[in-house]
């Protein structure tokens, strides 16, 4: 009996210490482990981060720096400019009151020169169409200059250039070119008839050498230097094409002799001649004065 009893109690006790070793091992299971990288990967995060710091501080303080030089110091002091270099077309420029002009900004700072005031006061010299100006580290400014292109006299004291922009200049040294003159906000407008009716006229060998039209908006016109031709205001591109339609033949021959044709009628045109035509009509000299009447 003694033997069995210390049995039973002894596999009781086997049974229990068995069911808490498999609590104890699921407690076990269910907690969290440890990676052995842990440690190394917190120690790696810290070193960037010290690292993050001081590159950051290192940064802030040289911006604090050159902050505090460019607020602290007179502008003028920092990187003065001491070149101005020029480029672009200037066979009509005056060169001596540009140069003069830009002189005024040698030794200004490069930070604080004005690039839009230089920019608005040459664009006020006449031959000027457009002015770029840059900075060009460490210390010189760059200039380009566009020259207007003169394209015809509008009157004694201004051209009118092939942007249809009329600016002062001696017209009398441009007497090659045409004259085109008429309302000054018209100018546009008047430059592109011209153009478009230039373009016509040359397949017959004319030239306009003048297109001015009046404040009733009568246009006139002076064909190679000499022809004066009243179109009037009203159906002008008929007349124009009547008038070429008879140059060949009917004006041409007697150019020299006609003061104006005028093409201020509804059914046709008339014509006024010269003195001299008239004489060699008179002296009955139809060799010289040609044979065909208009």
């Amino acid at each position: 009996m003694f033997k069995l009893s210390t049995l039973v109690n002894s596999k009781k006790q086997n049974k229990q210490a068995s069911l808490q070793f498999d609590k104890a091992r699921k407690k076990t299971k269910n907690k969290p482990q440890a990676s052995k990288k842990q440690p190394v990967e917190i120690i790696e995060l810290v070193w960037l981060k010290q690292l993050f710091n001081k590159q950051f501080l290192t940064l802030f303080f040289m911006l604090s720096v050159i902050i505090s030089a460019v607020y602290l110091l007179p502008k003028e002091d920092i990187l003065p400019i001491n070149k101005i270099e020029i480029s672009g077309s200037n066979k009509q420029l005056k060169m001596g009151g540009i140069n003069k002009n830009l002189e005024a900004y040698l030794g200004q700072g490069f930070f604080s020169v004005d690039i839009k005031l230089i920019q608005k006061k040459l664009s006020l010299e006449p031959w000027v169409e457009s002015v770029s100006v840059k900075r060009i580290w460490p210390n010189q400014l760059q200039v380009s200059l566009i020259e207007k292109q003169a394209f015809a006299r509008w009157d004694s004291k201004h051209l009118l250039s092939s942007q249809a922009v009329i600016f002062k200049a001696a017209s009398k040294n441009f007497q090659h070119l045409p004259r085109i003159n008429g309302y000054s906000d018209q100018s546009a407008e008047l430059l592109l008839r011209y153009s478009e009716m230039q373009s016509e006229f040359s397949k017959h060998g004319i030239r306009i050498t003048e297109m001015t039209e009046d404040s009733k908006g009568a246009l006139n016109l002076v064909l190679n230097k000499r022809l004066k031709v009243n179109i009037g205001s009203e159906n002008n591109d008929l007349k124009i094409k009547n008038l070429l339609s008879v140059y060949a033949k009917q004006i041409k021959p007697r150019a020299e002799f006609i003061k104006t044709i005028d093409f201020r009628y509804s059914n046709g045109f008339s014509i006024a001649w010269t003195d001299e035509y008239l004489n060699l009509k008179h002296s009955g000299d139809s060799k010289k004065r040609g044979n065909n009447n208009v």
